[in-house]
């Protein structure tokens, strides 16, 4: 009797060993595989962070480009102010010029009712001297304000 009851724990030790040792070999795939896991997720957390840094080395690349992009912006707007402020200033030298001139030919109109040959002659070809060059300023400022219009585009 104590013998059977001997054998039947034995018997139970045996099978429960048996059972431990299943459990022991599961566990030990099982963390076999969870270090596969973990081996994974630390190589795709290296390449992650390859990105991540690849990314921001992009992103100060970019941030350099928009300021220099900036800096060319507001160079670009002084310069338009530069040009509008010389075209400004060449229309008023021809609109002046213009002025001048067409007092000149008022002059010369109520001049050459003159009387002496002579001096109508001198003053005309003196008016018409001062014309010709008054002419060729205008022609030379018009130049000047279309070349300064043209920049400003």
């Amino acid at each position: 009797d104590d013998l059977d009851d001997t054998e039947r724990k034995c018997d139970g030790l045996v099978t429960e060993i048996d059972r431990l040792s299943e459990t022991i070999t599961k566990s030990a795939a099982s963390e076999a595989a969870l270090a596969e896991q973990v081996a994974d997720l630390a190589t795709q957390i290296d390449q992650m962070n390859e990105q991540a840094d690849a990314w921001k080395v992009e992103q100060e690349t970019s941030r350099a480009e928009v300021a220099k992009c900036r800096e060319m912006e507001l160079e670009a707007h002084d310069r338009a102010t530069d040009m509008e402020s010389s075209m400004a200033l060449l229309s008023q030298q021809l609109a002046d010029e213009e002025e001048r001139c067409r007092k000149l030919r008022e002059t010369v109109t109520k001049l050459t009712g003159h009387g002496n040959n002579k001096q109508k002659i001198s003053l005309h070809l003196n008016l018409k001297k001062e014309i010709n060059e008054l002419q060729l300023q205008n022609k030379q400022l018009q130049r000047d304000l279309a070349r300064s219009k043209q920049r400003s585009r």
